[in-house]
């Protein structure tokens, strides 16, 4: 053996064992010295493009194929080659180049578990969710009938569930996987996406629970008990902060997406989908007033990066991109937000052109540019419904339309007839609907008053008979819509409904706006206040002081406290002492007595002396009358000679500048003059 082989050889096993040791880096290092002595050693050549890619340097290890593998081709055999064509398009794959690494998938994948997986997800980024989960469903089946490795079938089943989530159509193969699975008893990824999947189909409280699940799992996985300390468990909190959002609690929600904003979590990069997502999401929360300034700065946030195309779903990303629009549009950046909708338009495809947030895009856009803008807007929505009637986003587009029309009290009518048009289900089940509804009817007048109760009243009655649906958010919104316009027992009424419908009793916001809804009903059902004990009871025992406050609830007396006078003022006379029979009697609080303070000088016997102060002192100074009086004084006493110099008595005191240098300076140029005076007399 020669001594260059017998290098070679050595090298081989350094590499060997710095994969074993994890040290890629040294692994790469070394594999490069091997390929710049044997350039067509096709080992060296696997081994280094393996460490790049464990060290994610993808590009660096595309460049790699695509110039310096050339050469070493030939001397590759088959499944060598298929193992470099895999590394090619993998690279392809994490450079966001999904159509080169189809290309590559077709032209040379193998048809193998690992081009299958490869090619399932690229059609994932590229939206393309029905051939995903073909792909998927298919590849399950293959890992079962073979009885292959659980912990591959667990990765099938999460990429399966998140490919029927992604597709937002809730299919028939959704409900059979939900069915047939089981909750995770260790893999978090799992159930996070059955927390989504079973937020697309409206159930919240299963959603809440599988949130929990994998929001402890994440933590027992990554050892830790702060919901701060890790990206990864920001993925739960964003969820989380979506189900608040749904189910009315903006304040809780709110609060979620401020905390998971930050562009460093626990020292490391918060993911920007997660940052995106929320700050979408944070601007819906507030989208007029003065925080629009902020809404926009928001969006600007989310949809700076540059991968979340490939990150985000093509629903999230129609989304982001609309209330982008929407945003700039708000602030008359009428020209930017055209921009925005068509970089959509290049994104998505003819997918979006078609679909009804374009058609919104687009008429608010030339409702914000004024002038017969929101006619224009008005007929864009109408054409779109005239051809698309039967779409899926008819009913977003509708309710727009309808929330143009109701701004004009002539136009009401019809904006209450396109309502009507879509059934109580919607009209009455969802939210924006229902907000609809109501703006029409926000005058002043007993009338509008009259019809805003009939209103919230009617979407009262229709959640009495429902039992599934966007209850929360509905509910909610027709509670404050209540309390606002003083209509306390259709509040209260609201309020039982949610405890009811939604079953969250222990929520502080639900109990405190029952408890002050009722407290404002002149007469309320012995049935609403049952409901009210039960929540606040429910409330206490789930508080960590529940035995202080049992004990001060305890203490109270209710007898006393429907006796007391709580007008103004009543809250003075407190006491009572108990007299030598034993009977008590009210006597009021005395009160200490402090001594007055006066001002230095002043003798309260004799307030004539004390010299009253000068009614001017509040004047700027120049405008009170001595003012150029005290001026011209001060400048005839000041004193402008030299530093040091003080004036004798009766001597007059130069008012000009110092002359001392000017003195010195004057002597200096006669003596010059002499000087040049003497030169020309010698000439």
């Amino acid at each position: 053996m020669s001594g260059s082989t017998a290098n070679v050889a050595e090298q081989f096993y350094q590499i060997d064992r710095s994969f074993k040791d994890e040290a890629y880096h040294e692994a790469a290092k070394t594999a490069r010295q091997i390929i710049n002595k044997q350039p067509d050693n096709v080992q060296a050549i696997m081994c280094y493009l393996y460490s790049q890619i464990q060290l994610s340097q993808w590009k660096t290890c595309f460049n790699f194929i695509d110039t310096k593998v050339k050469d070493a081709l030939e001397k590759c055999t088959t499944e060598e080659r298929a193992t470099l064509s895999y590394y090619k398009a993998y690279c392809l794959y994490r450079l966001n180049r999904e159509k080169e690494c189809l290309d590559e998938i077709k032209a040379n994948g193998d048809g193998s578990e690992k081009w299958q997986v490869l090619e399932a997800q690229c059609r994932y980024r590229l939206h393309q969710y029905s051939q995903t989960s073909e792909l998927y469903s298919q590849l399950l089946k293959d890992a079962k009938a073979n009885g292959g490795d659980s912990e591959a079938s667990l990765l099938l089943t999460v990429n399966l569930l998140a490919s029927y989530v992604s597709a937002d159509t809730n299919p028939k193969e959704l409900d059979d996987l939900l069915e047939r699975l089981a909750d995770p008893e260790d893999a978090y990824e799992l159930a996070y996406n059955l927390a989504c999947a079973y937020l697309s189909k409206k159930d919240y409280a299963k959603a809440e629970q599988m949130l929990t699940l994998a929001s402890s799992l994440c933590k027992g996985e990554l050892g830790t008990d702060d919901d701060d300390t890790d990206p990864e468990l920001n993925w739960m909190n964003a969820q989380l902060g979506y189900l608040r959002q749904l189910q009315g609690r903006n304040g809780d929600a709110t609060e979620i997406y401020e905390k998971i904003m930050r562009p460093v979590v626990g020292g490391s990069k918060n993911d920007v989908t997660v940052m995106a997502t929320a700050c979408n999401n944070l601007v819906t929360l507030k989208p007029k007033g003065s925080s629009l300034f902020d809404a926009l700065k928001r969006i600007r946030l989310a949809s700076k990066a540059e991968s979340l195309e490939s990150k985000l779903t093509a629903t999230q990303l129609e989304t982001l991109g609309l209330n982008k629009s929407i945003a700039l549009s708000n602030r008359s950046k009428v020209a930017e937000a055209r921009s925005v909708l068509t970089q959509l338009e290049q994104q998505l495809g003819d997918a979006f052109k078609r679909s009804g947030a374009a058609a919104v895009g687009k008429a608010v856009t030339q409702y914000s540019s004024g002038g017969d803008g929101k006619k224009e807007a008005v007929n864009t929505l109408k054409s779109w419904l005239a051809t698309n009637s039967a779409s899926g986003d008819a009913t977003f587009v509708r309710l727009s339309l309808a929330g143009l029309l109701a701004e004009s009290s002539a136009t009401r009518s019809e904006a209450a007839t396109i309502l009507a048009d879509l059934g109580p289900e919607v009209s009455m089940g969802r939210p924006e609907a229902v907000r609809q509804r109501f703006t029409a009817h926000t005058g002043s007048t007993e009338e509008d008053r009259d019809a805003l109760k009939k209103e919230v009243n009617e979407v009262l009655n229709f959640w009495q008979k429902r039992s599934s649906g966007d209850a929360a958010a509905v509910l909610r919104y027709v509670a404050d819509v209540a309390t606002r316009n003083k209509l306390y027992d259709e509040a209260a009424k609201a309020w039982e409904l949610y405890n009811s419908k939604v079953g969250d009793s222990s929520s502080t916001e639900a109990v405190q706006g029952l408890v002050s809804a009722l407290s404002r009903v002149t007469a309320p059902a012995p049935e609403s206040l049952e409901t009210a004990t039960m929540m606040v009871e429910r409330l206490v025992q789930r508080s960590p002081e529940a035995e202080t406050i049992e004990d001060a609830i305890d203490d109270v007396d209710p007898e006393e406290l429907e006796e007391m006078d709580v007008s103004a003022g009543s809250w003075k006379v407190v006491a009572s002492a108990p007299t030598a029979e034993g009977e008590e009697i009210e006597v009021k609080k005395h009160h200490r007595k402090r001594k007055p303070r006066y001002p230095k000088g002043f003798d309260p016997e004799n307030p004539s002396a004390f010299r009253k102060p000068d009614p001017e002192r509040w004047l700027p100074k120049n405008e009170r009358s001595d003012y150029r009086r005290k001026m011209k004084k001060k400048q005839m006493q000041l004193m402008r000679g030299p530093q040091g110099v003080v004036p004798a008595e009766g001597e007059n005191v130069k008012t000009g500048p110092s002359t001392a240098q000017l003195e010195a300076s004057t002597e200096r140029q006669t003596q010059h003059q002499k000087r040049r005076k003497n030169q020309r007399k010698r000439k």
